[in-house]
């Protein structure tokens, strides 16, 4: 069986910087099969997760203006 790495893509990311107390980051397996991958999909999977991880912090901290 061939290692996730040579068969699907993968991405990482990071809502904070490594100076503060408070960082969050989380990794991710892209959807879909092998022959469907490229670095634009890890990419916009990586984006996605930050956005979503985002979103879930605002609600959850009732926060309902602002920017990123």
């Amino acid at each position: 069986m061939a290692h996730i790495r040579n068969t699907y893509g993968t991405a990482a990311w990071t809502i904070g910087t490594e100076d503060e107390d408070n960082l969050l980051s989380g990794r991710a397996v892209c959807p879909g099969g092998p022959e469907d991958q490229s670095s634009y999909r890890s990419e916009l999977t990586g984006l996605y997760a930050i956005l979503a991880i985002t979103h879930q912090l605002c609600e959850y901290y009732n926060v309902e203006e602002g920017y990123i």
